[in-house]
């Protein structure tokens, strides 16, 4: 578990966190109220390496996040991926339609 919620820790934090490699069997990842702004959700697409990753909370990010949600929404590595979570994030209801349309998370969960 990663908790690094209500810590206004914005792009530069979320790219920080993205390039670690090392953290091989992570399974939750707790990112809400962050400043997480499309940048940093781009960052977090570029990790290749939590191939465990089954939770991920983005709660509370309120600037628009609509196109770095929509690429982590095509993310092909968290194929463990049970959970995610997007209230009060100020999105649009195209990004769902992303959502829905990811086929490799073969274990989430509605």
């Amino acid at each position: 578990l990663l908790n690094l919620s209500d810590n206004f820790i914005g792009t530069e934090g979320i790219r920080y966190i993205a390039e670690t490699s090392v953290w091989l069997a992570l399974q939750m990842l707790l990112l809400k109220h962050v400043s997480l702004n499309s940048n940093g959700a781009k960052a977090l697409l570029a990790n290749e390496t939590w191939k465990e990753l089954q939770v991920l909370y983005l709660d509370e990010n309120l600037e628009p996040v609509d196109n770095g949600l929509m690429l982590l929404a095509h993310n092909n590595t968290w194929t463990q991926l049970q959970n995610i979570s997007i209230s009060d994030c100020a999105i649009k209801y195209t990004w769902l339609s992303y959502l829905r349309g990811n086929k490799h998370w073969k274990n989430y969960k509605l």
